[in-house]
């Protein structure tokens, strides 16, 4: 627990001004650009947007599920998810509004009736049956391979392993790979150990994959959770943005903010949020900025010593 004496923590009122950076060494993060580029008709940028559904419940509103959809190019659904998407539409009739591009996993849950539905609407269905990989995994190699590997048929893959294997090769010679931002519905929520998988797997990615970023949305609550890399870091979302058909929040209140350092500790210093932190110790298994607010009003700051995670609210 923080003292409130702390000379490192300072309070801010409900507002501030934040300038946007012009540094380029500052790493600039837009998470709801996806929404935003919806809805003012702008053309996506140079990175590819891939919408991957995992196989849990998908609890969102049918507007929000729309603009999702229309702002990606690219639609994967990870063995069960495909379940998931089928049982979601057909509670607005719209089932074969929303194809999926593919569907990717050791198929244990994926019924017959759907993968019947799915093959007569020409989605792409790829079995990879080995254990040593989840459907996540296999799900972002996928991924990866059809974005930046025109040369691999997935077809012609065998159904155990080989998709990862040729996955991961390749991937270690790419030299100018198209950059992948796969928002992520399914891996936040639920049982505990998935939500853990989904963090740990976005991690390794960012290692083995830099060219491949991942907003990961909350199927239980309206935010999204992503990776804040070591450095200065500026999250670009205006604290006035509010769209009604993704959220509940109130017009007048504040965008929740949380910054988890679930890799090591880590020292920050923020600016744009209600408690602005500098040079500030934090770790799992002592101090935490959780349940922050976002004043700012272009957006927040967050320097920090290592890689950490934050949670924000649509």
């Amino acid at each position: 627990m923080t003292a409130e004496t702390d000379k490192n923590i300072v309070e801010n009122t409900d507002s501030i001004h934040v300038e946007k950076p012009t540094d380029k060494s500052i790493h600039i993060i837009s998470p709801c650009s996806f929404l935003e580029n919806f809805q003012d008709g702008t053309s996506h940028n140079s990175s590819v947007r891939c919408l991957l559904i995992l196989n849990q419940e998908i609890r969102v509103k049918s507007q929000f599920f729309k603009k999702l959809w229309s702002s990606t190019s690219l639609h994967v659904c990870a063995d069960g998810g495909a379940n998931r998407l089928y049982k979601y539409c057909q509670q607005t009739s719209a089932e074969s509004s929303y194809i999926p591009d593919f569907i990717v996993g050791d198929l244990d849950s994926l019924t017959l009736d759907i993968r019947t539905f799915y093959e007569a609407h020409k989605t792409v269905i790829k079995m990879q049956g080995s254990q040593y990989y989840s459907d996540l995994d296999k799900a972002i190699a996928l991924i990866n391979v059809t974005v930046n590997m025109s040369d691999v048929d997935i077809t012609k893959l065998d159904d155990y392993s080989q998709l990862e294997t040729v996955e991961t090769d390749k991937n270690k010679r790419l030299e100018l790979p198209k950059g992948v931002t796969v928002i992520t519905m399914g891996g936040i929520g639920g049982r505990y150990d998935q939500t853990i998988a989904t963090i740990s797997r976005t991690l390794q990615s960012y290692f083995t994959r830099p060219h491949m970023n991942f907003l990961l949305l909350n199927s239980e609550h309206p935010e999204f959770v992503l990776l804040l890399p070591q450095g200065k870091n500026f999250v670009n979302i205006a604290s006035d943005f509010l769209d009604t058909e993704t959220t509940d929040r109130k017009k007048d209140s504040l965008r929740t903010v949380g910054l988890l350092p679930l890799c090591k500790p880590a020292r920050l210093t923020t600016k744009g949020l209600k408690w602005d932190v500098k040079d500030w110790e934090t770790a799992i298994s002592g101090d935490l900025s959780l349940c922050n607010l976002q004043v700012g009003d272009n957006g927040f700051y967050v320097e920090t010593t290592t890689d950490i995670f934050a949670n924000i609210e649509f």
